[in-house]
């Protein structure tokens, strides 16, 4: 009896579904992950007591570091004089409460990916931070942080009226060139 073409595609989206599942192996390896939590809560004490040399004694010497805006790329020793000079600023109050934590733990141990969900006041009330960390274990097994990325992570429903808003905003500036 041959196989209907219906048939075919079912078998093939079976097959994409089953190549496609996510491996975590967050659970597989609880004590990792706990000092992958502890080296991510150390890092957001420090954020929020604005104190520069613990957040940097967390980072990789050749690590990549990205802020909200594009052109925030940044490298440890530009990233620790830009966190400097931010946290000197007296009026400066940064707090905020982790309300998603996701980890996954690299095959080999040695990695991990971390991703927190906030609002950060100081950045914008209005809209979820996410910062996303790749974490490496260095040669005194400590884990470090060598990529970090933060961004706004406004829900998917609001895009429409934030892109009207920007474009509106752009209308506005546009017209006040002229």
């Amino acid at each position: 009896m041959p196989i209907k073409p219906t048939a075919y595609c079912l078998l093939l989206f079976a097959a994409i579904l089953s190549g496609c599942q996510q491996e975590s192996t967050t659970t597989e390896s609880p004590g990792k992950t706990k000092s992958i939590d502890s080296v991510l809560d150390e890092y957001h004490q420090a954020m929020k007591s604005k104190d520069a040399p613990t957040m940097m004694s967390l980072m990789a010497e050749k690590g990549l570091y990205c802020g909200t805006d594009p052109m925030e790329l940044w490298d440890k020793n530009t990233l620790s004089d830009y966190v400097t000079q931010a946290f000197e600023n007296p009026s400066l109050e940064i707090d905020y409460k982790i309300n998603r934590r996701e980890i996954r733990l690299g095959k080999d141990g040695k990695s991990a990916i971390a991703v927190d969900h906030y609002v950060m006041d100081v950045i914008t009330p209005h809209f979820p931070v996410r910062t996303v960390f790749h974490l490496i274990l260095d040669e005194n097994n400590a884990w470090k942080c060598n990529f970090l990325s933060m961004s706004l992570a406004p829900p998917n429903d609001g895009m429409k009226l934030i892109n009207k808003l920007v474009e509106a905003e752009q209308l506005v500036i546009e017209n006040s060139k002229d």
